[in-house]
């Protein structure tokens, strides 16, 4: 149990880092997937809804520290995001964990919300601007994050993850 706890820590620790660095590098036009957002959710579909949100929040935090951001305002729509996600979570499969194709759509639709409600928390603006940020900023970055999230499907035996 400890093991997974620590496990989850480096992990998010580590995609945080790449986050605010590498990520940077070859974002195109400033959209960029995120990769925090990606391992929380696969996080919380594993674990649960609690584990989630409290790896959310700390997660969160160090991305507002590392990248600049308004303090609270990626934990807020992080925590949100995956109070939301937590539902998905399977409480009857404990021995594994699948990701299938419905992996992405989770993502997808998580990310659009994380984007806007961070919008919404950051900034101040008129409804045309909203609207042009939502897309260029929200909706796009979803894509991005969701088609990222397909290597997990990539890189796992059939999608199943023992646990």
């Amino acid at each position: 149990m400890y093991k997974d706890i620590l496990i989850n820590i480096l992990l998010l620790f580590f995609l945080t880092i790449i986050q605010v660095t590498i990520i940077e590098l070859i974002a195109i036009n400033q959209i960029k997937p995120d990769l925090v957002l990606i391992a929380l959710i696969y996080i919380t579909l594993r674990e649960g809804q609690i584990p989630g949100i409290i790896y959310s929040f700390f997660a969160g935090v160090i991305l507002d520290i590392l990248g600049n951001g308004i303090i609270g305002s990626n934990s807020f729509s992080k925590v949100i995001v995956m109070f939301v996600v937590g539902y998905f979570h399977d409480p009857f499969s404990i021995t594994s964990f699948r990701i299938d194709l419905r992996f992405p759509l989770i993502v997808l639709i998580s990310a659009i919300v994380d984007r806007i409600l961070y919008i919404f928390i950051t900034l101040s603006l008129d409804f045309n601007e909203l609207i042009n940020l939502m897309i260029g900023y929200g909706i796009l970055p979803a894509i991005f994050t969701a088609i990222t999230s397909l290597l997990t499907l990539i890189f796992t035996k059939r999608g199943a993850i023992s646990t």
